[in-house]
């Protein structure tokens, strides 16, 4: 259970670094917007900043696939750890019935 919470501890870190990705992403848009409103910028910088925002969508949807690959790792963890819950809620109320039955 302590490997599988671990596991589900690293999974979350992993969720949010992506989520720092989506974020930086979404500011490279803002930027590319505001760029295409003030005219005052130059091929170069918009060439520029369309490369990064290839290259930030790109991330997105890696980082996209990584979460849904993840999510469903975590489910997996999930009903692992619950399915160990049982498994050892049902042990012990056998123990118990055999302390009860024995004395």
């Amino acid at each position: 259970r302590r490997s599988l919470r671990l596991e589900v501890t690293e999974f979350k870190r992993s969720v949010n670094e992506m989520k720092k990705e989506l974020d930086k992403a979404q500011g490279l848009q803002m930027q590319l917007n505001e760029f295409k409103q003030s005219k005052l910028i130059t091929h170069e910088k918009f060439e520029s900043a369309c490369e990064e925002l290839n290259n930030a969508l790109l991330r997105e949807q890696q980082a996209q696939m990584l979460l849904n690959e993840q999510a469903q790792q975590l489910q997996e963890l999930n009903y692992r750890l619950e399915l160990h819950s049982s498994e050892e809620a049902d042990k012990n109320q056998t123990l118990g019935e055999a302390v009860k039955s024995l004395s």
